[in-house]
């Protein structure tokens, strides 16, 4: 059966019935074993302002924009969050490059936001620190709208590939007082906390915070040993200052020489998608405090 033809001829239904196709995307159920078995419907809602940050040097300012990914079946308060940050070496890449993973885990009862954020090319004033601001400022605008999405203040991660790895990396070992955004303004909501609760590095590496301790929050590195583009040894001592600090992570370390393995790449019998809800389902438990256990895999 073509597949891509059954999803135009759904479209179509939907735009005959007066419903918008846009926020719409497919993700398959995961109790099915062909990906297009019990396929369910994802809401996405697109281009929705979060905040705002400098650029051209401090004399503009940038309206911060992100996409939500719900879950069409869970109408349940107390869900779990993700922000999702893209990569693309802090120059490119675009808050739809994390499309099908935010139609994955929506599928899956998470509430995703996937960002974008000030590029180098926009001349943030404080260039590179300004993309961590604006990450902050999605987790504060999250907690704002926790009770418009059905999400939990104490379960919301975050997980970004190569740059947007390392802003991830530095959500989950910053304080909330770190990286405050570069304009005052109600819409950065400034009183709301941008702590995170996990996180997923997806081939980054190089967090820009001081040392970790066991209070911060637990964090999943992925890591292609070959990697040359994001080097394997900035894994490795991500790990080792996570091991020393007393934080709790966990370490794959794939084969092969690629930089951001495919999610759906499979590792010890699971794919990536797959070790990544079970890290987050472990740790988005809505316990800030939970003691402390290393797991390496």
């Amino acid at each position: 059966m073509n597949w891509s033809n059954v999803r135009r001829a759904v479209g179509s239904l939907l735009v005959f019935a007066g419903i918008a196709c846009e926020p719409l995307c497919f993700a398959a159920s995961s109790a099915s074993p062909s990906p297009y078995v019990g396929i369910r419907l994802v809401k996405v809602e697109r281009n929705i302002p979060y905040g705002v940050g400098l650029i051209r040097g401090g004399s503009a300012k940038q309206t911060l924009m992100l996409d939500a990914y719900l879950p069409g079946q869970n109408t349940q308060p107390g869900k779990a969050a993700m922000l999702l940050i893209h990569g693309g070496g802090f120059t490119g890449g675009d808050k739809k490059d994390y499309e099908d993973a935010g139609c994955y885990f929506a599928e899956r009862g998470f509430v995703c936001f996937s960002i974008n954020y000030r590029l180098m090319g926009d001349d943030p004033p404080k260039q590179i620190s300004s993309t961590f601001e604006d990450a902050k400022t999605a987790v504060r605008w999250i907690r704002k709208h926790c009770g418009e999405y059905g999400v939990s203040p104490k379960r919301i991660s975050a997980m970004g590939s190569s740059a947007g790895a390392s802003i991830a990396d530095t959500l989950a070992l910053s304080g909330a007082d770190e990286f405050r955004p570069d304009v005052d303004a109600p819409e950065n909501n400034p009183t709301e906390d941008s702590r995170i609760q996990a996180a997923v590095d997806h081939s980054g590496g190089c967090a820009a915070t001081g040392e970790a301790d066991p209070k911060d929050a637990p964090l999943l590195i992925i890591h292609a040993v070959g990697d040359t583009t994001s080097p394997f040894q900035c894994a490795e001592s991500l790990r080792d200052r996570m091991k020393a600090g007393g934080a709790k992570y966990e370490f794959l370390a794939l084969p092969g020489n690629e930089h951001v393995p495919s999610l759906s790449t499979e590792f010890k019998g699971k794919t990536l998608y797959e070790h990544v809800r079970e890290f987050l389902a472990e740790n988005l438990t809505g316990d800030w405090t939970r003691e402390n256990i290393v797991v390496v895999r």
